[in-house]
């Protein structure tokens, strides 16, 4: 007669790996089926890595060689040749800032050409050319986009387009937020928005503007234009 085994004690951690080696299996299992398709998703997913990394690395040498354009055109910015700083100059081989903005616009540096070209075109009363690169400026730098937006209002006042103007003044009082601009900003979109009859939103920015910064110059004189828009205001 054949004795009975005595049943055999499983501990915990022998179900634990068992269960690991299950998994396993299960998971290669699955790899074998569908072999093909996991290593064209994961080249897939190598590429969009390496590409990446390698947008990374171009964006970063092409910043170095921005700013370093850059920096030779500051004399000519400095001293007040314009003509000279924004299409460059042979003779010292120096590149221009309009270059500079139309190849590394991407850039820090290249934000910075395209703020420097749109402000000079505008100084040359060349207001398409203001009005293109006011408007490619898309910086982190609060102060650098809201000179951008005041730039871009001031073209927009040339062309009499007023309302434009004014949500382009106020865009820029938002983001810089300082004494000594927001206050002007806030007067220019109020005047602008007179100029488009708007009387009302007008009064608006202009009381904005007298709560807000009440002891600056711009703050002072408010209530002149806000009586004097009230007037014409129809009843």
């Amino acid at each position: 007669m054949l004795k009975s085994k005595k049943p055999v004690k499983v501990t915990h951690k022998e179900i634990k790996e068992d269960q690991l080696v299950t998994a396993y299996s299960e998971v290669m299992a699955v790899y074998y089926k569908f072999q093909k398709q996991i290593l064209i998703a994961g080249a897939a997913v190598l590429v969009v890595v390496l590409g990446v990394a390698g947008y990374l690395f171009l964006q970063h040498q092409n910043e170095k060689e921005a700013a370093g354009l850059l920096s030779k055109v500051y004399p000519l910015i400095e001293a007040n040749q314009t003509e000279l700083a924004l299409n460059g100059d042979e003779k010292t081989s120096v590149i221009g800032l309009k270059q500079i903005a139309d190849e590394f616009g991407s850039t820090p540096s290249g934000t910075i050409a395209e703020f420097y070209t749109a402000r000079f075109s505008y100084d040359l009363k060349k207001y398409d050319d203001a009005e293109t690169y006011f408007d490619a400026v898309s910086s982190d730098d609060a102060g650098l986009q809201s000179a951008a937006f005041a730039g871009l209002a001031a073209v927009k006042e040339t062309k009499q387009e007023w309302k434009e103007a004014a949500g382009l003044y106020k865009k820029a009082a938002s983001l810089s937020d300082t004494p000594a601009l927001s206050p002007r900003y806030l007067h220019l979109a109020g005047l602008c928005l007179s100029e488009a009859g708007d009387y009302e939103e007008a009064v608006e920015i202009l009381t904005e503007l007298k709560d807000k910064y009440k002891d600056s110059p711009y703050g002072k004189e408010a209530d002149k234009y806000i009586t004097l828009f009230k007037a014409k205001i129809p009843e």
